[in-house]
């Protein structure tokens, strides 16, 4: 039973960890605080992916009359930073606390007993 116990956690920790910040919290029954996380997690990673890609095309537009690709490519990705960094560093910043908060969570709950 205990044994049980413990891998059950270890996966939940993998799963949050390395897969889906939210998912360990589902697999060990702790649902709605999950899902919530994962809800989080995916609308701050499309928010991120969607800003980012709508900021690219507008810079690698204005960048179009230079000639080599790279060029191109590394002046667009130098525009897009400097001009929505602050907003893709918050997002980047919100990922990361959901995912730290998604850890210390289980292991929060396997100190207190939940699990």
């Amino acid at each position: 039973m205990i044994e049980t116990k413990k891998n059950k956690f270890k996966l939940a920790l993998f799963y949050s960890a390395l897969v889906l910040p939210g998912s360990g919290q589902v697999s060990l029954g702790f649902k709605i605080k999950g899902y919530l996380l994962i809800f989080f997690t995916l609308l701050s990673f499309i928010t991120l992916l969607v800003t980012f890609t709508v900021q690219f095309f507008i810079q690698a537009r204005e960048v179009a009359h230079q000639i080599s690709f790279w060029n191109k490519f590394t002046t667009t990705f130098k525009n897009v930073f400097d001009a929505q960094g602050s907003t893709l560093l918050s997002l980047l910043a919100i990922l990361l606390i959901l995912w730290i908060i998604s850890i210390v969570d289980i292991l929060y709950s396997k100190s207190k007993g939940d699990l």
